[in-house]
C-alpha cells in the first residue's frame, strides 16, 4: 500500500476503526509504537497546498489541523438551500460607472480594499468580478442572513468545506468580526484563510465593505466615493439648547425630523450602543403614540408596517435588515456616535467608523436623512468626510505598540472546573517566555 500526504485512511482504535487524513509521510521507523493503516479509502482526498493552509491556521491559534480538516471533510447535505439572487439592474445607474472603474483597479492588483456602500452594491462588484475576471471566484459573506442578498455567496464553514482552488476570493463586509469565531470550533478567521490562499495558491483577494479595517488601508485605493452619496447632518451635543435633563439623548433637531418622519407614515430608526431605561422613558414621553420596538439579540418579532421608533443594536444590520425587503423608513439617527470610539478594545475605533458608515449606507440607499449625534462635532466630521487619515494614524499606534496586524494577541483565560489555579498561573509563566511579536492579554 502507497500513501501520500492528503490520503484518507482508517486506523484500528480500541474496538473501532477511525478514519484519518495523513499529514506526513517518513521513510523512517518511528521508536514508539503505531497503528497500522488498514485501508486506503480515497487518495488525495485533500491536496498538500490546502492541508498546508489548515495548519498554518491552526498553528496560529493553538488548536489541532483536525479541528478545520472535521469541518472539510463532513459529509455535504443532500438538499442545497437555494437562495434568491440580485442582478446589477438593482443598483442605480450612477453606480456603474464607479463599479467598472474599481474592478478594472482589481484586475491590476494581487490584494485590494475597495469601499461599497451597502451590501447591495457589494453583490453588484462580486457580480461584476465573477463577469470580469476569469477562474473560480469565491464570494464571502459573515451571516447566512447576508446570503439573501448576495447570490452564491459562501460563509467560513462553506470555505472550510469546499475543494476548489479559487483564483479570486472576495470577502465582502470585510470588517464585520464574524468573518472570525475563536470560542467554538472551527475557531479561524476567513480573513486569514484568504491571506494564506493568496500566498500559497497566488489567489487575487477582494476585501469589500463600507470603510476598510485598520489592517487593510494600505490597500485602499480611493479612486472616487461610492455613490449615491448620503447626506449626514451632525448635531453637536454640547452647542445643542435643549430643555431638561433630556439633552444627552435627544436633540431638537433630532426630534423635530422624528416627529416629521412619523407624521408622513414612516418609521424612524435609533441606533444605540445599548438599551437604557433612560432611552425607553425618554421615548415614551416624547413619542407617547408611537409603537417603540427594541431591535437586539433574540429580537424575533416582524418589522411593524405602520410608523414605528426602531431603536436598534448593530444586531439590526447584522440579522434583521434585509437590504431588498427594507422597512419605510423616514429617518436613521445615531443617537451617540462617540460611544464606540472611545471603547476599551484595540480595535473600537476601526469598529465604530465601520458602524457610522453602514447606517449612512442604509440611509444612501433608501434617500432616507441621517443624523448624527456627537460631544465631538469635529471628530465625527473629519471622519465622515474622509476617515484615511484617522485610519492611517491608527495603523501608525498600532505598529508602535506592536498590536495587529505586527503583533499576535492572544487572550488567555482560566476554567475551573478544567484547570486548577496552580497549572493556570503556571501556563501564564510559560506563555510570557513567547516571542515580543505576540501579546498576551491574560482575563481572570
Amino acid at each position: 500500500m502507497v500513501v501520500s500526504r492528503g490520503n484518507l485512511v482508517e486506523i484500528p482504535f480500541r474496538s473501532s476503526i477511525l478514519r484519518g487524513v495523513v499529514l506526513a509521510v517518513s521513510d523512517s521507523v518511528p521508536s514508539k509504537k503505531i497503528k497500522p493503516i488498514i485501508s486506503l479509502l480515497e487518495s488525495n482526498v485533500i491536496s498538500s497546498d490546502r492541508l498546508t493552509i489548515f495548519e498554518r491556521l491552526a498553528s496560529d491559534l493553538i488548536q489541532s489541523t483536525a479541528s478545520l480538516l472535521h469541518i472539510a471533510l463532513q459529509k455535504k447535505p443532500k438538499r442545497k438551500v437555494i437562495l434568491p439572487a440580485i442582478s446589477s439592474a438593482r443598483i442605480k445607474h450612477a453606480e456603474v460607472p464607479y463599479l467598472r472603474s474599481v474592478i478594472a483597479l482589481i484586475k491590476t492588483q494581487p490584494k485590494t480594499f475597495i469601499e461599497i456602500l451597502d451590501l447591495v452594491q457589494g453583490a453588484a462588484l462580486a457580480e461584476g468580478i465573477r463577469k470580469s475576471i476569469q477562474g473560480i471566484t469565491w464570494v464571502v459573506v459573515p451571516h447566512h442572513h447576508d446570503a439573501l442578498t448576495v447570490p452564491q455567496a459562501m460563509t467560513r464553514m462553506d470555505v472550510l468545506a469546499s475543494a476548489e482552488k479559487p483564483d479570486t476570493i472576495v470577502i465582502l463586509r470585510s470588517g464585520c468580526p464574524e468573518h472570525a469565531s475563536y470560542d467554538r470550533n472551527p475557531r479561524y478567521d476567513v480573513r486569514d484563510f484568504a491571506e494564506l490562499a493568496s500566498e500559497i495558491y497566488g489567489t487575487r483577494v477582494v476585501y469589500a465593505d463600507v470603510t476598510p479595517r485598520v489592517r487593510e488601508v494600505p490597500l485602499w485605493y480611493r479612486l472616487q466615493e461610492p455613490v449615491p452619496r448620503a447626506p449626514v447632518d451632525v448635531v453637536d451635543l454640547r452647542a445643542e439648547s435643549k430643555r431638561g435633563d433630556m439633552v444627552k439623548l435627544l436633540s431638537e433637531k433630532t426630534l423635530e425630523a422624528a416627529n416629521k418622519a412619523l407624521q408622513s407614515g414612516k418609521s424612524v430608526l435609533l441606533s444605540y450602543n445599548r438599551r437604557e431605561q433612560e432611552v425607553d422613558r425618554t421615548l415614551r414621553e416624547y413619542f407617547p403614540g408611537n409603537p417603540i420596538l427594541h431591535i437586539e439579540k433574540g429580537f424575533e418579532a416582524t418589522l411593524p408596517t405602520e410608523p414605528a421608533i426602531l431603536l436598534t443594536t448593530r444586531y439590526f444590520t447584522e440579522s434583521i435588515y434585509q437590504p431588498l425587503d427594507p422597512p419605510n423608513l423616514g429617518l436613521i439617527v445615531d443617537l451617540q456616535a462617540d460611544i464606540g470610539l472611545h471603547g476599551g478594545e484595540y480595535d473600537a475605533i476601526e469598529q465604530a467608523i465601520i458602524r457610522l458608515y453602514e447606517l449612512r449606507g442604509i440611509a444612501a440607499r433608501l434617500q432616507t436623512p441621517f443624523i448624527v449625534q456627537t460631544y465631538d462635532g469635529a471628530l465625527i466630521q473629519r471622519i465622515m468626510q474622509d476617515p484615511r487619515a484617522l485610519l492611517a494614524s491608527e495603523l501608525e499606534a498600532r505598529k508602535a505598540l506592536n498590536y495587529p496586524p505586527f503583533g499576535v494577541l492572544l487572550t488567555v483565560g482560566s476554567e475551573e472546573k478544567r484547570i486548577s489555579r496552580t497549572e493556570f498561573e503556571q501556563q501564564k509563566s510559560s506563555l510570557k517566555m513567547l516571542d515580543d511579536d505576540i501579546i498576551i492579554k491574560v482575563c481572570h
